[in-house]
């Protein structure tokens, strides 16, 4: 699975991208947002500092999908180079006796704020790696016009 950023990624800020391959159960995400203000950026800012929170805010928004009763653990990932500031998490959710994987960054650069993830099943090798898409998004974003 081959993805692209394409030239247009400065009219992609604020909008969600998500690509899911149905054939194996695997979910990708990123999400680009423009922090015009100081709030916003210490806001986004505040969930880098805490990868904790962000492990339990993913397994409340797993609850609150529907998808039932969900147990989380984590591990926080190196993400060196990525983003200005950044934190990536290695999310495990057990849900309904299936066990899946979700590789999180999130990072800002400039007036931008991103969050790029990957979920598959424990044991199955995503189609991208988490970490490659937040480089290739951190290159685009740093291709815009400042």
């Amino acid at each position: 699975m081959d993805f692209q950023l394409g030239a247009g990624t400065e009219e992609a800020l604020g909008a969600n991208r998500a690509f899911m391959n149905v054939g194996t159960t695997e979910f990708v995400i990123a999400v680009l947002t423009p922090m015009e203000t100081g709030l916003q950026r210490t806001l986004f800012e505040q969930q880098l500092e805490d990868p904790e929170m962000l492990a339990d805010m993913m397994g409340m928004g797993m609850q609150l999908s529907g998808a039932g009763e969900a147990e989380t653990e984590f591990e926080e990932l190196t993400v060196e180079g990525i983003g200005e500031v950044a934190t990536g998490i290695q999310v495990r959710i057990s849900l309904e006796g299936m066990i899946f994987v979700y590789d999180v960054i999130l990072f800002s650069r400039d007036n931008a704020g991103a969050v790029v993830g990957v979920m598959h099943p424990e044991g199955a090798d995503p189609a991208v790696d988490a970490f490659q898409l937040a480089e290739l998004v951190d290159a685009r974003l740093m291709e815009l016009p400042g």
